[in-house]
């Protein structure tokens, strides 16, 4: 007997775990597939959110649609898994010579970045160097990515609406009426495997630009305040005086293993102003779903009837997730329109073609 659903997403990192959250608001049901592991970028991420590109001098891109709302969306996934996810330690960007503070001492107290930034000069460490003082960031933050996709896989597995399995796509036939996989018959699949995506027939034409990234657990024994101290790299607090350092971007190895390459890159940048002891404990890996164009890749897959994509979240998926899984929920319930930078279509005018 065939499971009858609305949807079936193909991945359960966390743009198919938001995907899956916005079908719970509008009462429509899914079945999820995803194997542990697969899914890797989302546990190795750091989980931090930042409006602001402050080398670049710049905000993100839809900052202001996206970063004011944030925590109250995380709050929401909060209360539907029951585990806390959301911590609000504020990046601190530690600025590096006069010409820096003088430039943002500018644009702190412009209209558009007034409400994002503002100027200290107050010492973060003894540890830490910051002469020329530092930028708190508001909307700001990280989410512990991990206990929230555990979390939601433990709450849909309930109803079976989660099958632990690595999806086949020769088991996928796709029908007038939607389509078939296994013993599910849904209305339309939506594809959310991050860098998963360049190992799927399906998608693999897609110009999906992955980025190796990497990471260091360190531990010191003089923690610092609960903050995030940023510049090169980010000093994570978790616990215990255990800190997540990082990260790189790596564009032509693309394994999952760690490289002294990375770990000497990241160190050296992290001792430009950590000046304090620490012990090295781990070194962990990951793939970011980047695009060409450093926008997600969401929408109908041009020429494959019943078929969407999720993707191309990059480095901000945490921010960039509950934003875009509205946006696309509502486009596949004829709710909503999707923007043209963000959708799959204009991969067409890229070097890649569709």
């Amino acid at each position: 007997m065939k499971n009858e659903v609305d949807n079936l997403i193909v991945g359960g990192g966390i743009a198919g775990i938001w995907l899956a959250f916005q079908f719970l608001r509008m009462r429509k049901s899914f079945a999820m597939i995803d194997k542990p592991g697969i899914s890797i970028s989302s546990s190795v991420a750091a989980g931090i959110f930042n409006p602001i590109l402050p080398g670049r001098q710049k905000k993100s891109y839809n900052a202001d649609l996206i970063y004011p709302q944030l925590g109250k969306k995380y709050q929401e996934m909060e209360t539907l898994i029951d585990e806390k996810v959301l911590f609000t330690p504020k990046i601190c960007y530690i600025l590096d010579d006069q010409k820096s503070l003088n430039d943002w001492s500018v644009l702190a107290a412009s209209p558009d970045f007034r409400d994002y930034v503002s100027i200290r000069d107050n010492k973060l460490s003894n540890a830490i160097q910051s002469e020329f003082g530092y930028l708190e960031i508001n909307h700001s933050g990280r989410v512990d990515i991990l206990t929230m996709v555990n979390a939601f896989k433990r709450l849909i597995s309930a109803p079976n609406c989660f099958i632990e399995a690595e999806f086949d796509e020769e088991q996928l036939e796709f029908t007038s009426e939607g389509i078939v996989y296994s013993d599910i018959s849904a209305q339309q699949v939506i594809f959310c495997q991050g860098a998963g995506m360049n190992h799927n027939r399906l998608t693999q034409h897609l110009p999906l630009k992955p980025a190796k990234g990497e990471v260091l657990l360190i531990k010191i024994s003089d923690p610092i305040a609960d903050i995030i101290p940023q510049n090169g790299v980010f000093m994570l607090p978790l616990e215990d005086g255990i800190y997540k350092v990082g990260s790189n971007f790596e564009w032509d190895d693309l394994s999952y293993l760690p490289t002294e390459k990375a770990k000497d890159e990241i160190l050296r940048k992290f001792r430009k102003w950590y000046k304090g002891d620490f012990e090295i404990i781990g070194h962990e890996a990951g793939l970011r779903p980047s695009s060409e164009d450093r926008r997600p890749i969401i929408g109908k897959i041009p020429a494959m009837e019943h078929a969407y994509i999720f993707n191309g979240l990059g480095s901000k998926g945490v921010a960039l997730a509950p934003y875009y899984s509205d946006i696309l929920s509502k486009h596949i319930y004829n709710e909503g329109t999707i923007e043209k930078e963000v959708d799959v279509k204009r991969l067409r005018n890229l070097a890649y073609k569709i």
